[in-house]
C-alpha cells in the first residue's frame, strides 16, 4: 500500500483528530507497556527524580521538558 506522500513527494498533513487519536494510541500502549513492566517486577522508577517532582524543584531547574 502506497501512501499519498510516496506519489506527490511531499508529506501528507494529517487532521488534528487523527493527530488527537495517534497521540491517545502511545499513552495507551506506553501506559500498558509500564502496567506489564510494573506486573513483571521490570520496571525501576527514577526515586531522585519523583522525589524533586513531588517537590515541584523540576519547573525551577528546568528538568520537565
Amino acid at each position: 500500500m502506497e501512501s499519498c506522500s510516496s506519489k506527490t513527494g511531499e508529506n501528507r498533513k494529517r487532521s488534528a483528530t487523527y493527530l488527537s487519536l495517534d497521540w491517545l494510541a502511545r499513552k495507551i500502549r506506553r501506559k500498558n507497556s509500564i502496567k506489564d513492566k510494573l506486573q513483571s517486577a521490570g520496571y525501576q522508577i527514577d526515586s531522585e527524580f519523583v522525589a524533586r517532582s513531588m517537590l515541584n524543584e523540576d519547573e525551577d531547574k528546568g528538568l520537565l521538558k
